[in-house]
């Protein structure tokens, strides 16, 4: 049984695809490709929005946070008194990690990376979705 199977396919001709068949085949990846870019790009258009909507508020947030804790009163010691400065460094250092707002200041860093890092990868996917591509 086995000889026979062997001898079927041995007698057998070899098929040649089509010439076009590789072209037709990467249109097809590259049309997926656009498509899913395009998808992408509606996402990340949408993450832009979104973070670039909320920072405003943060933003005014962290303001109104710096503002109640007098942040830039005490920063303004360092250059209004440089000798005083000098003397008492390490509690002037102290007071201001202190009155710091690490949180506010924290959302809105968050919201800006968010929106460079969705910027940047909605105009990679822009560039996928809609310039040509030429094949050679």
């Amino acid at each position: 049984m086995r000889k026979d199977i062997t001898t079927i396919f041995r007698n057998l001709a070899p098929i040649e695809p089509r010439a076009e068949l590789a072209m037709v085949v990467l249109g097809h990846i590259r049309n997926a490709e656009r498509r899913a870019a395009r998808l992408r790009l509606v996402f990340l258009g949408g993450t832009t929005i979104a973070s670039l909507a909320a920072f405003f508020p943060a933003f005014q947030y962290t303001s109104e946070e710096f503002a109640h804790t007098s942040f830039w009163e005490y920063l303004s010691l360092v250059f209004a008194d440089g000798g005083a400065v000098l003397t008492h460094w390490h509690q002037l250092m102290l007071l201001l990690a202190e009155s710091f707002p690490i949180f506010a200041t924290t959302v809105v860093l968050l919201f800006v990376f968010i929106l460079l890092g969705s910027v940047r990868l909605a105009l990679q996917s822009a560039r996928i979705a809609f310039l040509p591509t030429y094949s050679s």
